[in-house]
């Protein structure tokens, strides 16, 4: 009977540890970050510090034309696979693909292996270094060992995750509804938001946002323009990614009509200041981590701001027949927004301006 798992299940997504010959193939890196998406390549070395579970890949060249492509699990399972490698074919390309195809397969339990209780390479135990002994000149000082430094991870070529800094251009749509007094709860406005922030290596997040809202009732429109001076802090793991943030905002507003304040003079409309805070989570649709990536942004933003005069509150127009009141801005919002995000890593455009000039 043939048991599969889930093709998208993020748990079962094992890390890849190449064999140091397979790993010296830059080519075939590429090809295989193409293939396997989120999910980390290193360099498998005898005594390095293995993950609790992983796939070890290697090949052999049986004969002229084909290898033989290996994969252990870290439980001893042995896969093997002999693939042709035609005379004018990418051999990288070709490498990749027979790597992708076995470790899915694997994954989804959909193949069995060749042997059980094999050697996994990875863990077993470095030789020993060779060490020369140095003899002072002098009899009375001590004798020395000359023994090689372990190189750092980045001599060694294995791959690093710090987190790089990207910017954030975000778009969307809001539908704040006012909160509390003075009236007129439910949805006040509606309209969209523009924004770009940076993205730090620790997750520090600095921008801003502009929103426009417009609303109207009973022939009477008013229109909003709202900057947002942003902090905050996002974090991202593989395809999910939470953001936080808050700041002060600056809301010019304006209406259709001719406001007069209850004593029957003319209102001059003056801007909203505040504060606003939003969180919530992104998911990615596109792309692959460190590069260019497309996300779905889904926040809840809560917000106070009242008019910049002295007698603060929250902007009620009424109906001066009826007593309706018909418009509202400022006080307390909370507003969701549906957002597309486009990130991009800061180092692309650094290294695109450090190209020397012919």
């Amino acid at each position: 009977m043939l048991v599969t798992a889930p093709a998208d299940a993020e748990a079962e997504r094992l890390p890849i540890l190449l064999d140091a010959g397979l790993a010296e193939d830059a080519a075939l890196r590429d090809e295989l970050t193409l293939r396997l998406p989120d999910r980390p390549i290193a360099i498998a070395r005898p005594g390095d510090t293995a993950p609790p579970e992983f796939l070890w890949v290697g090949a052999e060249s049986p004969a002229v034309g084909a290898f033989e492509l290996q994969v252990i699990t870290s439980d001893g399972r042995l896969y093997r696979r002999t693939v042709e490698l035609p005379a004018d074919a990418d051999a990288a390309r070709v490498t990749a693909g027979a790597v992708a195809n076995l470790v899915e397969g694997i994954e989804r339990q959909s193949i069995t292996p060749d042997q059980t209780e094999v050697p996994v390479p990875v863990l077993e135990p470095p030789a020993k270094p060779e060490t020369r002994e140095v003899v002072a000149e002098s009899e009375t000082e001590p004798r020395a060992r000359e023994v090689a430094a372990e190189p750092d991870a980045a001599t060694r070529g294995e791959p690093t995750t710090p987190d790089s800094p990207h910017l954030h251009l975000t778009f969307g749509a809001a539908l704040p509804l006012g909160l509390g007094p003075p009236g007129l709860p439910g949805i006040v406005a509606a309209g969209g938001s523009g924004g770009a922030a940076w993205a730090g290596p620790r997750g520090l997040l600095l921008g801003g946002r502009i929103r426009g809202l417009g609303w109207s009732a009973d022939d009477l429109s008013m229109g909003r323009v709202r900057v947002w001076a942003r902090a905050g802090y996002v974090w991202t793991r593989r395809r999910w990614s939470v953001e936080a943030a808050g700041g002060p905002t600056v809301e010019p507003l304006w209406t259709s009509a001719v406001v007069r304040a209850p004593n029957g003079a003319r209102r001059s409309s003056v801007p909203l200041v505040g504060l606003a805070a939003s969180a919530g989570p992104r998911w990615r649709t596109w792309g692959r981590p460190g590069g260019v990536s497309l996300w779905v942004a889904l926040e809840v933003e809560l917000s106070g701001s009242a008019e910049a005069r002295r007698d603060l509150g929250v902007l009620l127009v009424r109906d001066s027949a009826t007593d309706r009141a018909l418009l509202r801005a400022g006080g307390l919002e909370v507003t969701p927004t549906l957002s597309l995000e486009l990130r991009l890593p800061a180092s692309r455009a650094r290294s695109a301006r450090s190209i020397p000039g012919r």
